[in-house]
């Protein structure tokens, strides 16, 4: 039995992309155009912030026979932000956030345009600080320059600073308390 590949036309995929914008950005799509073409998927017009930008896109992907996105979707906020508005909530968002070392990351805003610079310790903390940009409003685009690297950070992490759930921090570590053992019955 030969199993058959049924092909997307350029209409329905257009439909299938249309709807799926009008379901997770509500708002936003009224003001996004979709073009299709051979599975090739064009988006212009325009939304608030790059967060809006980011998830029209997200949500194209999710679309059966979308082959590939040009997104050239442009974000105009509904107010002109200054560039020194912009650099200062995004240093303020990185300050409400734990995870992040305020002292290793450098923020340089031009023309609304956010360049990330600078190094931490985990590839998780690049991403945190590129997410937590993207949900500002007045940014075009974000570049993020932060390099991972491990090597810079041996600190000592002493036994005081340690949180253990479950077990008993000792001089020498971490020394694991079995609750269970003995709770037979």
């Amino acid at each position: 039995m030969v199993a058959t590949v049924q092909s997307v036309t350029d209409s329905d995929l257009r439909e299938a992309v249309v709807n799926l914008l009008e379901s997770k950005l509500t708002r936003a799509a009224a003001n996004i155009n979709v073009a299709t073409e051979k599975g090739i998927v064009t988006l212009t017009g325009f939304v608030r912030n790059a967060d809006e930008k980011f998830a029209a896109e997200r949500a194209v992907k999710e679309a059966l026979g979308v082959k590939a996105v040009a997104d050239d979707i442009e974000i105009k906020p509904s107010y002109e932000r200054t560039d020194t508005e912009i650099a200062r909530d995004v240093l303020r968002t990185f300050q409400l956030n734990v995870c992040l070392p305020q002292d290793r990351i450098k923020v340089t805003v031009r023309d609304r345009q956010v360049i990330l610079e600078g190094s931490v310790h985990w590839q998780f903390q690049r991403m945190i600080a590129q997410a937590a940009v993207r949900s500002l409003h007045g940014i075009k685009s974000i570049t993020n320059n932060i390099e991972v690297r491990p090597e810079e950070f041996n600190e000592k992490i002493e036994p005081a600073e340690v949180l253990v759930l479950g077990g008993e921090v000792q001089e020498s570590g971490v020394a694991w308390v079995d609750s269970s053992a003995g709770d037979a019955g």
